[in-house]
């Protein structure tokens, strides 16, 4: 049955490589359409910095932001808006700043999040920002179903 392993180095080889590709590749994406259904995407850029893109207005994403916060019991510490971008800092009961977001507008219905937080609190918040999106009907963007198919 596991002829080719037969104890060899090739096998080991085999298996290691298996290892590392099935290990890296979840690692790398946050948020996708295909885990949530919306029109967002996100992936981790380096340290515990995300990059994401959502198909609802720049409004909406800091309500969402917020109420994904709340969702969690964090503390807002920092708030800050210009015309160009909302900043949302939150920590939780250490007092230690646990979650950024900086939010902007890219276009009407595009709205570009930084998120700074560990890789698990991302994940999670990203995933709380997509059902107050979805509960507040707020994606501008409706996908049919089918990939590559949207309707505004």
């Amino acid at each position: 049955m596991w002829s080719w392993w037969n104890g060899s180095l090739r096998g080991a080889v085999v298996l290691v490589a298996l290892g590392l590709a099935g290990c890296a590749a979840p690692a790398a994406s946050l948020l996708t359409p295909a885990v949530s259904g919306a029109p967002v995407v996100a992936d981790f850029v380096g340290g515990n910095v995300s990059d994401s893109y959502w198909g609802a207005r720049r409004a909406d994403v800091v309500s969402a932001a917020r109420k994904a916060a709340q969702a969690y019991d964090l503390d807002l510490v920092r708030d800050a808006f210009n015309d160009e971008r909302a900043l949302l800092v939150y920590a939780d009961r250490s007092e230690q700043e646990v979650l950024r977001l900086r939010i902007e507008a890219r276009t009407s219905v595009l709205t570009y999040v930084r998120i700074n937080a560990d890789p698990g609190l991302a994940r999670l918040i990203s995933r709380q920002l997509v059902e107050e999106l979805r509960a507040a009907d707020a994606f501008q963007v409706k996908w049919r179903g089918e990939p590559g198919a949207f309707s505004r």
